[in-house]
């Protein structure tokens, strides 16, 4: 995990604000996918008074951070995509 956080890190650092962006891109998505998904379980309020992620929980899968994810799926989908080009072969 700390190899990731370093690499967003070094990423924000060093480029601009879509350098930021695309790395952190997976785990916007991602914590909300998995938040909604454990708060639309059967027994996700049986246990929420004794259930240590209940915050967690509850702040990913609330209305406000779903949006700021939808809006990051979003975008990331229009993002122009460039490879860097490979010099021509020489014969």
């Amino acid at each position: 995990m700390l190899g990731y956080t370093r690499y967003v890190l070094d990423a924000g650092m060093r480029g601009d604000l879509l350098a930021l962006k695309v790395p952190l891109a997976p785990c916007v998505i991602g914590y909300a996918e998995i938040a909604t998904r454990l708060a639309s379980r059967p027994d996700a309020h049986a246990h929420a008074a004794t259930n240590p992620y209940r915050v967690w929980i509850a702040e990913y899968a609330g209305a406000p951070y779903q949006e700021v994810a939808a809006k990051r799926g979003r975008t990331s989908k229009v993002l122009p995509i460039s490879t860097p080009r490979r010099p021509a072969r020489q014969s």
